[in-house]
């Protein structure tokens, strides 16, 4: 064998290593820039811009993080409104655990999600019933989640109508959760509704009491 082709297949035998090096540490490039706060920052505001989009709401979100190892996903200080209106629904938290087997066969299916300080105000400007086109939210149709935990729920009704006002000014529920799961387009929901507060002319009422549902 020459000298030169001996050289050529070196070179050949280099550059292969080369690019198998490259093909392994790729994905792990990929996973720690993932975990860089700026990065999660940048994914964190386009997925809300796309969710807005698609419902015509304002989301505003405090802060996000990503463990794509695990499929984990933390949104802190969640909220939902109409444009320039106040707050209809907002969280402390909310933390979702995806099936990361699931997601990479097209499929979103969540092990668990759970919402922490969920306060709803009934008061507030709701969006149209109409809703979005299920065209702009097609992932919404396939969602399952295996486990749903809603912990510290709170809801105020505002100022009741005109006709309610006799025996009722408003109504409040405090310290309530629900578990269930959403399978197949179905939600079941098990609730304990331990504290409602009605407030009627002349003085306030507090009932304690566990519901269940």
């Amino acid at each position: 064998m020459s000298r030169g082709a001996k050289v050529s297949r070196s070179r050949i035998r280099r550059r292969a290593a080369a690019v198998a090096a490259l093909l392994l540490l790729l994905p792990a490039g990929v996973l720690a820039l993932l975990h860089l706060p700026a990065v999660q920052a940048r994914l964190a505001a386009a997925a809300v811009r796309r969710a807005e989009e698609a419902t015509g709401l304002d989301l505003p979100l405090e802060g996000a993080s990503f463990d794509p190892l695990r499929g984990k996903v933390v949104l802190r200080g969640l909220a939902a409104s109409v444009p320039n209106e106040r707050p209809f629904l907002q969280t402390a938290s909310v933390e979702a655990e995806l099936l990361v087997g699931e997601a990479v066969h097209g499929r979103l299916r969540l092990r668990s999600l759970v919402i922490e300080g969920l306060r709803i105000d009934l008061s507030a400007p709701r969006p149209a019933k109409e809703g979005p086109p299920a065209a702009d939210l097609p992932f919404l149709d396939a969602l399952e989640i295996e486990h749903l935990r809603v912990e510290r729920i709170s809801i105020e009704s505002g100022p009741l109508p005109a006709a309610l006002r006799a025996v009722a000014l408003s109504a409040a529920a405090t310290g309530a959760r629900a578990d269930g799961s959403l399978r197949g387009g179905t939600l079941r929901l098990r609730a304990e509704l331990p504290r409602v507060a009605v407030e009627r002319p002349g003085f306030r009422a507090a009932v304690m009491q566990d519901w269940r549902g």
